[in-house]
């Protein structure tokens, strides 16, 4: 879930010289449009409104705009809040879908079945994109038969908050039935939301059509007239037209197929749906093929779609499907899959990895289908932790859904938590616990150390504001604060509290606070009444950041204190949010020593704790595991006997362990809490360890210290220290052999890492095996993107234009992806060049692959300010293309220019960004300006220091 250039001279900002009497000009140009513009808005707008803009700036209240909108025809819309009203809430949907995939447009019919809460005259629903060529309104029965017809007054469209406005004529009445009836047509769409085409090759190198869906959050309104918020559950009827030779699917099970007309059309019939909200409904047509088993404890029919030629692939899918699935209903939830049959569809064009659709699970292709022989170990892992994420999000998100968008960390970080115990069901072997905190605490922490971050529960209203917290916060926060809530509770109490919640609330919606009361009643009933999980939990979801926790030790006396981690607290940035609880948590702190590796808890109020410890030893751990998700800075003689053990014998310290602590003082140090020789002295333990996952966290964090010296001299004495560290690692690894899931990993990690820092040996390997590649070989699946990339890096253009020719040619979603990412590795400023300007040229690069592109060259030094050039000369486009994509967005923002090191570029950025996003609301923009100063700040603070530290430790090399 988670990138390239010559560095050549980017043109900086040409200085403008305005004279005094220019300046009068242009002001007085200026106030002179300005005044006309405002006389002809006064006598054109009904009643003196102010006027609008078509894209608003997102409002500091979340319940409404704060400009009226407009409505299509030039009047007033009357209604100005962004969010619906709740005088009509809908009840079912009979929805009927007539798709020409030839003309790439579809015809609809709806009935919305609604019923009156409160006495009104008006409705508001949302449609986008959409024209509606017939409307009517009927009083109906409880069977939905009409009754008689309401006459409609008005019927107003605003694109501002995609709302259609209809007058009546009269009041309907309180608790009385109706329905809407709406007759519209639309364009399937070439972005990757609402309903959208999509294609594939087949293998004689023709291009094959389908139609499909993805609506999270605010897209069903583009295909179908609705009310699209998360809390308007209904029930939905679909019936999907289309050519006799494709196939429909939607989330419910087909009741049967029939002729339409006399033309070679068909109409698909499927069962009335579960009641859900609008975000997960999801249909497709498509001419796919599919494999199918049942699961062992409910016999539910799990069917994976693909294209023909890839139905090959889809054994790994099924396989963790069906297990996780039995795992989820008899095991965890203990609550049954309440549909028939779980779809999961290979989607070429695809803006997430997935989604949870109930009953018709979306996918990019690279995350549902897996090749045993051509798929690295990586590629596998991924797809099954993708399949167990969306499988979770059927009971949490889809059976029990947020109630709007500000708790959208329900669906996400619980989903997110437990792709990992599915996983982990289904191949205990990986070890995906222990994975957890490389891929989701630390990955969480990294974001939420910014003051650019946000907290877990935001206020968000419009779409673009949703659609940015789709992010690490909600998922890896998340789910880590879950990992923390079970640790401290008890599995056991954990898991029934979540049952009970999920009992409660099924099919209906229901709000962080409802977990929270659930959890507390189940841990009272066990006779847990220290722990009020509400009062505790909302120091950590209600504020952005978390604590570090400094240890002062006297003895056998431990006091223990808290204040915000910031990675740079020198920050000039102005945040966004304020804390309600002053920085201040609830946390369970937990430590072992070096008489007891058993684990002790006492809870530490939002101030201070003392307490003692049993014995006198030589260390005390805290944050067992890093199952807390704080930081902790121990006084120096504590780091100083931690820095000490690890260099005398590591493995008193599980690998988790070993793993905190690397990542703690190297943070510590980035905040400057901690002198960055003290990290260094620890890091020489490397020699001797053996795991993947404290490699990994040291790889990370060492390396970022590289690449701000990649540019220096000094830059050979970081190369040396990290070839020493690497040196027993690469001289016991095998390049071909089998070994564990993890093994596997480290020795990509280990091989990745000597090709970067130019390790002769690895580099005349990578080229060699290269070459016997373009000679007909076949290369390792878990060492094709080491191979790809160093072929690209160190060849020749010739050998760029055969890799591109693969990539072209492969229909393996797997093996394109690391293909694609390795174009990017090119030390040739031309070719990189050449590259970026393909990525926004759908005849060579999807659409959905283009911000990867730009990306992974932003992210190659040698590509870095050729990318930023780019970006900078194509905003207008990038903006046109990625802005409701608001993840890719922020990849190629911060990719191409979060990577700076001075003032003078911070200054430039920050002009550009600025000036450009102005009115627009994109996260991403304070985010890499925060790591432009985050990179000063550790070179000014840090250089010098690393630098004589560095050259003393390799004299004797």
């Amino acid at each position: 879930k988670r990138s390239v250039y010559e560095p050549n001279n980017l043109q900086r900002c040409r200085q403008v010289v305005c004279t005094k009497t220019r300046a009068f000009i242009i002001i007085l140009i200026i106030v002179l449009i300005s005044l006309t513009f405002a006389l002809i808005a006064a006598f054109a707008r009904p009643g003196g409104l102010p006027s609008c803009s078509e894209l608003t700036t997102p409002s500091q209240n979340p319940d409404s705009v704060t400009t009226p909108p407009i409505a299509t025809n030039g009047n007033a819309f009357p209604w100005t809040d962004i969010r619906l009203p709740s005088d009509v809430t809908p009840e079912s949907y009979d929805l009927l879908l007539n798709v020409d995939l030839q003309k790439f447009t579809y015809t609809g019919e709806i009935s919305i079945h609604i019923q009156a809460k409160k006495k009104t005259d008006f409705i508001v629903f949302h449609s986008k994109n959409i024209s509606i060529t017939s409307y009517s309104l009927f009083e109906t029965d409880h069977e939905n038969s009409e009754l008689r017809q309401i006459k409609i007054n008005e019927f107003l469209e605003t694109t501002t908050n995609q709302q259609i406005y209809l007058k009546l004529n009269e009041n309907l009445a309180p608790l009385n039935f109706y329905k809407i009836k709406l007759l519209f047509e639309s364009h399937l769409n070439q972005g990757l939301t609402g309903f959208y085409r999509s294609s594939y090759i087949l293998p004689d190198g023709t291009d094959r059509w389908l139609a499909t869906t993805h609506f999270e959050p605010t897209d069903a309104r583009q295909a179908f007239p609705c009310f699209d918020e998360p809390q308007l559950k209904a029930n939905f009827t679909i019936s999907l037209v289309h050519k006799s030779d494709l196939i429909g699917l939607s989330n419910m099970n087909l009741l049967f197929t029939e002729l339409y007309g006399d033309s070679g059309l068909v109409i698909d019939h499927f069962a009335e749906s579960v009641r859900m909200s609008t975000y997960l409904v999801a249909f497709v047509v498509c001419d796919f093929e599919k494999v199918t088993e049942q699961t062992k404890h409910n016999n539910i029919k799990i069917n994976i779609y693909t294209p023909p030629s890839m139905i090959d692939q889809t054994g790994l899918a099924l396989e963790v499907a069906v297990k996780v699935l039995d795992f989820y209903e008899q095991d965890f939830f203990q609550i049954n899959y309440p549909l028939t049959k779980s779809d999961h569809i290979a989607i070429p064009d695809f803006a997430a990895g997935a989604m949870e659709n109930w009953g018709l699970i979306t996918y990019l292709t690279r995350s549902l289908l897996y090749s045993k022989e051509e798929s690295s170990a990586r590629d596998r892992q991924w797809v099954a932790t993708v399949v167990a994420h969306e499988l979770a999000h059927q009971w949490f998100g889809n059976l029990v859904t947020m109630e709007w968008w500000n708790d959208l960390w329900l669906n996400e970080g619980f989903a997110n938590f437990m792709e990992y115990k599915g996983v982990n069901h289904a191949r205990p072997e990986w070890k995906m616990l222990d994975q957890f905190l490389d891929d989701a605490v630390i990955l969480g922490m990294s974001s939420d150390g910014l003051k650019s971050s946000h907290p877990i529960n935001v206020p968000v209203h419009d779409p673009a504001e949703i659609n940015q917290i789709f992010d690490a916060i909600s998922y890896q926060k998340g789910g880590s604060v879950i990992r923390m809530l079970e640790s401290f509770l008890s599995q056991s109490t954990f898991e029934q509290g979540l049952h009970s919640y999920l009992i409660k609330h099924s099919y209906q919606n229901a709000q962080t606070s409802d977990l929270w009361e659930a959890l507390t009643i189940q841990a009272v009933s066990e006779g847990v009444t220290d722990v009020n999980v509400g009062t505790i939990m909302d120091t950590w979801t209600s504020q952005m950041g978390y604590p570090v926790v400094n240890i002062h030790r006297q003895g056998n006396q431990i006091t223990a204190t808290q204040e915000r981690f910031l990675f740079n607290p020198r920050s000039t940035l102005e945040e966004e949010f304020t804390s309600p609880h002053g920085y201040k948590w609830y946390i369970p702190l937990t430590w072992i020593t070096s008489e007891s590796s058993e684990s002790q808890q006492i809870w530490m109020p939002k101030d201070s704790v003392s307490f003692t410890i049993d014995g006198s030893p030589t260390w005390v751990k805290m944050n067992v595991n890093m199952t807390g998700f704080y930081r902790v800075n121990y006084d120096k003689n504590g780091w100083e006997i931690l820095v000490k053990q690890l260099n005398t014998d590591h493995t008193v310290f599980t690998s988790a362990d070993r793993t905190s602590l690397i990542e703690d003082i190297f943070a510590l140090a980035r905040s400057g809490h901690v002198n960055i020789s003290m990290a260094m002295d620890l890091s020489r333990y490397l020699i001797k360890e053996t795991e993947y996952i404290p490699w990994k966290i040291a790889v990370d964090c060492l390396g970022y210290i590289g690449y701000l010296l990649k540019d220096s001299p000094d830059y050979v004495l970081y190369k040396t220290y990290m070839v020493h560290l690497l040196s027993e690692r690469l001289n016991e690894i095998k390049w071909v052999g089998k070994g564990d899931q993890l093994d596997i990993f480290l020795r990509s990690l280990v091989l990745g890492q000597a090709l970067q820092l130019n390790v002769k040996s690895t580099i005349d390997e990578v080229k060699r095996r290269f070459k016997s590649w373009r000679e007909g070989a076949r290369i390792p699946a878990d060492l094709k993107g080491l191979v790809y990339h160093g072929g690209i890096k160190y060849g020749t253009e010739d050998d760029w234009q055969f890799v591109w020719n693969k990539w072209k040619a492969t229909t393996l979603a797997t093996e394109k992806s690391k293909l694609l990412s390795s174009l990017a590795a090119s030390n040739d400023g031309l070719i990189l060049n050449r590259f970026l300007h393909m990525s926004l040229d759908e005849n060579f690069i999807k659409k959905s692959d283009s911000a990867t592109v730009i990306g992974a060259v932003g992210n190659n030094p040698a590509g870095s300010l050729l990318a930023w050039r780019f970006v900078r000369q194509n905003w207008g486009t990038i903006m046109e293309r990625f802005y409701g994509l608001m993840s890719r967005m922020k990849r190629i923002i911060v990719a191409t220019s979060g990577h700076f090191t001075t003032q003078y570029d911070y200054d430039e950025v920050k002009a550009f960004l600025e000036e450009k996003t102005a009115g627009y609301h994109i996260r991403a923009v304070p985010q890499s300006l925060e790591q432009i100063e985050m990179n000063i700040d550790w070179l000014t603070r840090n250089r010098q220091t690393v630098v004589e530290w560095l050259r003393k430790e390799t004299e004797s090399y």
